[in-house]
């Protein structure tokens, strides 16, 4: 199984030639346990790790809102959307996107424009696992890109509209 991309949004690059009914190519393979949890086990009797051997970062903690009032939006991916999937916010208001999964993994993933390398932030949504939030001040008006990083393709998309106070 492959991701579609990678965290920054770049094409996988192992093409698995199955064409979805929108003519774009499934680059992955996606399949879902429910109720399963993994765990590690110790590597067998006399097997060493490699003092080299890399370890993941510690997730980058949210910015916090600076102090003042600080608005909720509500969000639940489910059925391949965002609900809701076009929401408008103030150029300097700061919110606080709360956003579960009430289904399967998704993501919810904001870039400034979609044709961007790098998303602005992106939350893991796992299905019944409680929501996720992230704390948001828009510094550009215009059209802001939302999307699911493994269910784009299927039009799991959306639009955060910042407007002039």
């Amino acid at each position: 199984m492959i991701p579609p991309v990678d965290p920054f949004g770049n094409p996988s690059p192992i093409p698995t030639g199955f064409k979805l009914p929108n003519g774009k190519e499934l680059p992955f393979f996606h399949v879902m346990f429910p109720n399963v949890k993994a765990t590690a086990r110790p590597l067998g009797a006399g097997a060493a790790v490699s003092a080299a051997a890399p370890t993941a970062a510690p997730p980058t903690p949210a910015p916090q809102a600076p102090s003042g009032e600080v608005r909720e939006i509500h969000v639940v991916a489910q059925n391949l959307t965002f609900t809701p999937n076009e929401i408008t916010i103030k150029k300097g208001e700061t919110v606080r996107f709360v956003v579960e999964s009430k289904d399967i993994f998704h993501t919810f993933t904001v870039k400034r424009h979609k044709e961007d390398p790098a998303p602005l932030f992106s939350l893991n949504l796992i299905p019944n696992q409680g929501p996720q939030s992230y704390v948001f001040t828009p510094t550009e008006v215009g059209d802001y890109y939302l999307y699911c990083i493994p269910h784009e393709g299927l039009g799991m998309t959306g639009t955060i509209h910042v407007v002039n106070p």
